[in-house]
């Protein structure tokens, strides 16, 4: 961070600036902060922790620490009363309720007053406030004095101090408090020099479009990064400016370095390394040029040696990654972990150790390895709706829901979750995002979060079936969103988070479209800016459909912990037999090493290590016998005399067949071991992953040992992944043709000897080859398995096929499962190069066309007509669906903004409208079985345009389907006749409704003008209206007639005929009232 010497302060180039020159920013890395910590301060205990914080940092030093706050900045006015402490100093009672601004706490005041409730007194062990409580919200005794940084400093308060009242940290945010009750604490470094420094000058016209990634590889023939640093600047910021904020040509580039020391954490010393500068420019729109003029590596770890890389003014590559490279060899004397070997520790009796480590540049600074191992597949995405959880507000709000385990998280254990509509989960009700809240990367790695999709830009549209949900029990706790790009309804967010009892973390990604221009994170985070895991799909532009990773947690034990300066110590509460612990120590320079050691804990005379044999190694599977040998250490002052070990479980899915085995003498200070003394059967129906618990008792002669040991059974746990058809994805009448099935093995253990048998009970399949054998099925891999069929010739188009999959393994391993397939055409493309394969219909003002320019895929898709304001083009479909399934489509909208709009109806009722500029999306409804007429419209609802003003639709999917024959049928378009005056004639016009459901028509009746004589006598245009437009068989029916007059020459109505077609009986008729004179009813009835 630059000092204001380095930088320049505000007034050199202003607030859109951003410092040019490697040397400063060498200079400043020189100030590096070690840690952030934010500190709760609302009770009288927090609030004694922050006061020992500023008076010696909680660490006996001689210089105190600061401590900073948001709250709403205020023109301070008021100030301490006369006769009290610091009497006429300014003071700040209370906080306005919307915080603006950060500022500095510096020290305290334990004597200041200010008399809140007006009694004359001050006092801190009255309820002032009235809630029945008394606490620091009640306090008028005490304050902190602080420090600004706005407003006319040194013109505010005392030469830019001021206190504030103890009261307002305890007060909530708009009752006159800061924000979220709490302080955030920097504790920086006392000296700091980069080893390694990348010297980047760079040239772009547009800074908010590019981002700027430094990364290595120990593989010189590498084309990428395989490590990648994180880097807070650079980094898709600072608007649509040059570089350096200004508006001249010099403007556009940019001098900079980037300190690369946490390399040195993996880099391979002595060794080749190749060191990449990638820029990424999001650019959708071609908005932005630019170039990498130059990319110089500074080596400082053995005196200066300075790489240059051979490529310079190298231009960005348009809404794409552009890379450089330079080849450097590192040596450094890296930090390493010294200690070899943990002693051992006895249950119950505490236990210290000092760790040690040599090289790097000290002090160091010690912890455990809190890395969560991510691994990443595919499983379906299940889209749970048991219990739909209610947020604050659909934009940054939040909900709480109670777990029904406790689940471990880092080195804490929560019993409830907090949901935030952004896509994350914490662990309490903090207001989140915080005040100047910009970049979700920041708040990714400062708050303890779990994140499948973290990104601001989220919000719930209900209108669109959007929301939160939860479903959960002991075992697990998932929990759902489904949102969408705020501002952008074409776009859809669904993803899912499970949390397990044993602190696994599994993400799952259905349908995500339309986000491929927002920055998101995808990982966890414990909230010290140090220890935290990106997912490695994190801000990549696209996520598959069924994508799936999980992140397991380290592990030690809960009752250990190692001190910052390495001690591990604490009081084991129950044996351990060798846990695997991962340390980590830290230099001065940020880089790391990780080291993993063996702790081992037992009763103070008797330790107890095993071992586990099943099926001929240590991993325990379905179906197989396991058997266990253990190692006993006695420990103690006194022989074991006739020792016996047994064994039990409560675990349903295991038998144990040997529970018992005799040991005898064991010796004070001798170890014995018991090889495969006991044995169980692992069940067929071992589900996969589970943890089995063996307890194991010890007895002889006179003392008795207990203690258990967990092991985890693993199992096949087959999917099928895809079914392809052929060549066109369906079943077409009359051909022989491949069902290609995928299957995936998600479990633990090699699925071998399966077969796979494909049946249906259909006439109209034909096996060829219905059933395959699969090759041994290990974790995480899949096989394609190929069977043949025909089809046959008397096939209709839009039948449905049913198919049952039947999988034998091993140990009777069993999978069944059930899909079904259409016959026929489901899809259109347009790549006809017209409207071919389905009957399209068209309203409104202009007909749809085919456009060869934009497309999802393939050489053509669809585009809305050319219109004008308050105009509409409409593209309808009328189509029987034979079984429920899913209908989808691309869409891409490009129009004025919240005024004109792409609208999808199915059956006349909106399902999603869009707006503005989106790029290609898919959109999916579920159809049920029967007659529906799908329509898209693009409508204009004034004359502006905006970009380039239409919609597209390409690449519809249906489900199974066929197209439904006309609705409207009639036997001849139109009927010319010449009449004369006062002629009456007749004509027949036949309409048939083959279709499905109800159909309103219209019969239009045009002339051209008539041709007067000169008595005139014309009654042209008039006309009987009935405002009844349908009529049901079998039913009785009033039906109000209106008669109009339009005679263009004044002529009087004196006569009125209405024939009613065949079958529809007259029951009874009033007169014409109303006009000159009533046309009276003749009383003819009948049929």
């Amino acid at each position: 961070t630059p000092n204001v010497t380095t930088y320049g302060g505000m007034a050199a180039g202003g607030f859109t600036r951003w410092m040019s020159g490697y040397d400063d920013y060498l200079e400043a890395m020189e100030n590096r902060i070690t840690t952030i910590s934010q500190l709760p301060v609302g009770t009288e205990e927090e609030l004694q922790v922050l006061k020992y914080w500023l008076y010696d940092h909680l660490e006996g030093s001689e210089y105190g620490g600061l401590a900073s706050f948001y709250a709403q900045y205020l023109t301070v006015y008021q100030t301490l009363p006369s006769g009290t402490p610091e009497s006429g100093r300014y003071v700040i009672t209370s906080f306005g309720g919307s915080p603006n601004h950060a500022m500095t706490i510096v020290g305290y005041n334990d004597s200041i007053r200010w008399d809140y409730n007006n009694d004359g007194q001050y006092t801190n062990d009255i309820d002032i406030n009235g809630d029945g409580v008394v606490n620091m919200k009640d306090w008028e005794i005490g304050g902190f004095k602080m420090v600004q940084s706005y407003g006319g400093v040194p013109n505010w308060g005392d030469q830019g101090y001021a206190y504030m009242m103890y009261k307002t940290v305890a007060d909530n945010l708009g009752q006159g408090g800061i924000w979220n009750h709490c302080v955030h604490l920097l504790d920086v470094k006392e000296e700091f020099s980069p080893e390694l420094v990348a010297k980047v000058t760079l040239k772009h016209d547009r800074r908010a479009a590019v981002q700027v990634i430094a990364g290595f590889s120990n593989n010189i023939s590498a084309t990428g990064p395989d490590y990648i640093l994180d880097i807070p600047i650079f980094n898709y910021q600072g608007g649509d400016n040059y570089m350096q904020g200004g508006t001249t040509e010099a403007d556009k580039t940019i001098e900079f370095g980037l300190d690369l020391s946490p390399f040195l954490t993996d880099i391979d010393m002595g060794s080749s390394t190749k060191f990449f500068l990638q820029v990424s420019e999001i650019d959708p729109w071609h908005l932005g040029n630019g170039e990498i003029v130059s990319f110089t590596l500074y080596d400082y770890t053995n005196g200066v040696n300075v790489i240059n890389s051979s490529q310079t003014n190298v231009p960005i590559i348009d809404n794409d990654t552009t890379t450089v490279y330079l080849t450097a060899t590192i040596n450094y004397d890296r930090v390493e972990i010294d200690t070899e070997s943990l002693p051992y520790g006895v249950v119950g009796e505490p236990y210290s150790f000092q760790l040690t480590a040599s090289g790097g540049a000290t002090p160091y600074f010690w912890d455990y390895d809190k890395t969560y191992d991510e691994t990443s597949g595919t499983a379906y995405f299940y889209e749970i709706d048991d219990t739909q959880l209610y947020p604050t507000n659909n934009s940054s709000g939040m909900v709480t829901q109670e777990l029904a385990f406790d689940f471990p998280f880092y080195d804490s254990t929560y019993s409830s979750v907090t949901l935030h509509v952004d896509g994350y989960l914490m662990f309490d009700e903090q207001l989140y995002p915080y005040p100047y809240f910009h970049d979700d990367n920041v708040l990714f790695k400062v708050s303890r979060n779990i994140s499948p999709f973290m990104t601001q830009y989220q919000r719930i549209y209900t209108s669109s079936g959007g929301g939160l949900w939860y479903e959960g029990d002991e075992n697990s706790a998932t929990f759902r969103w489904k949102t969408k790009i705020d501002g952008d309804t074409g776009t859809d967010l669904n993803y899912s988070v499970t949390l397990y009892p044993d602190g696994k973390i599994e993400y799952r990604y259905g349908i995500l479209s339309g986000f491929g221009n927002i920055f998101w994170v995808a990982g966890i985070s414990d909230g010290d800016n140090t220890n935290y895991t990106r997912c490695v799909r994190t801000n990549t532009r696209s996520i598959p459909e069924n994508y799936k990773s999980e992140l397991t947690r380290y592990s030690h034990p809960d009752e250990m912990s190692v001190t910052q300066d390495g001690l591990f110590q604490g009081t084991p509460e129950q044996q351990y037999a060798g846990e695997l612990i991962r340390f980590k120590v830290t230099d001065n320079a940020f880089v790391s090493s990780v080291k993993e050691l063996s702790f081992a804990a037992g009763n103070d005379d008797l330790l107890i290590f095993d071992s586990i044999n099943s099926g001929g190694d240590n991993v325990m599977e379905y179906g197989e016998t396991a058997f266990l040998s253990f190692r006993l250490v006695n420990d103690g002052d006194f022989d074991m005399i006739n020792a016996t070990l047994s064994i039990s479980s409560n675990n349903s899915h295991i038998t144990i067949t040997d529970d018992t085995e005799y040991i005898g003498t064991v010796e004070s200070g001798t170890s014995v071991w018991v090889y495969d003394g006991v044995a169980f059967d692992v069940h067929n129906d071992m589900p996969n992953g589970q943890t089995v618990i063996i307890d194991v008792l010890v007895e002889d002669d006179y003392n008795s040992w207990e203690t258990s040991f967990n092991y985890t059974a693993y199992a096949p746990d087959v999917e099928i992944l895809a079914t392809l058809v052929g060549d066109n994805g369906v079943l077409d009448p009359g051909e022989t043709t491949d069902i290609s099935m995928v299957f995936l093995n998600n479990g633990g253990a090699n699925l071998a000897d399966a077969t796979v048998q494909l049946s249906s009970q259909s006439s109209l399949i034909t096996w060829n080859t219905n059933s395959s054998e699969m090759t041994d099925l290990t974790p995480g891999q899949t096989d394609t398995l190929v069977f043949n069929l025909t089809v046959s010739d008397e096939a209709l188009i839009g039948q449905v096929v049913d198919f049952q999959v039947l999988l034998e393994g091993t140990n009777e391993y069993e999978l069944t499962e059930d899909f079904s397939l259409p016959i026929g055409f489901n899809c259109e493309d347009f790549e006809t190069g017209g409207f071919h394969l389905l009957s399209w219909g068209y309203e409104g003002n202009e007909p749809w066309q085919i456009d060869d320019l934009i497309r999802y895929e393939g050489q053509y898709g669809s585009r809305s007509g050319f219109i004008s304001g308050d105009r509409r083009s409409s593209l309808i479909a009328d189509i029987y669906v034979q079984a429920e399934g899913d209908l989808s489509f691309y869409k891409m909208v490009s129009s004025e903004a919240n005024s004109d709009y792409l609208t999808f109806y199915v059956d006349g009722i909106e399902q999603d409208s869009w707006s503005d500029v989106s790029d290609w999306s898919l959109r999916t409804y579920t159809l049920e079985q029967g007659f529906h007429r799908l329509r898209w419209t693009y409508k204009k609802y004034g004359d502006v345009s905006g970009n380039m003003d239409g919609a597209w639709v390409d690449l519809i999917t249906f489900p199974a389907f066929v197209d439904s024959p006309p609705s409207l049928a009639f036997d001849v378009s139109q009927i010319q006749l010449d009449l004369t005056y006062d002629q009456t004639t007749a004509e027949s016009l036949q309409l048939e409704n083959p279709g499905e459901g109800s159909v309103n028509y219209k019969v239009y009746v045009s002339s051209n003008n008539a041709e007067y004589t000169e008595q005139g006598r014309s009654v042209l245009g008039s006309y009987i209206y009935c405002p009844d437009r349908v009529v049901h068989a079998g039913e009785t029916y009033t039906l109000q007639l209106t008669l109009y007059n339009t005679s263009p020459d004044n002529e009087w109505l004196k006569d009125a005929t209405i024939v009613f077609p065949q079958g529809v009986v007259l029951e009874s008729a009033t007169n014409f009232t109303g006009g000159t004179d009533a046309l009276v009813y003749n009383g003819e009835t009948g049929n």
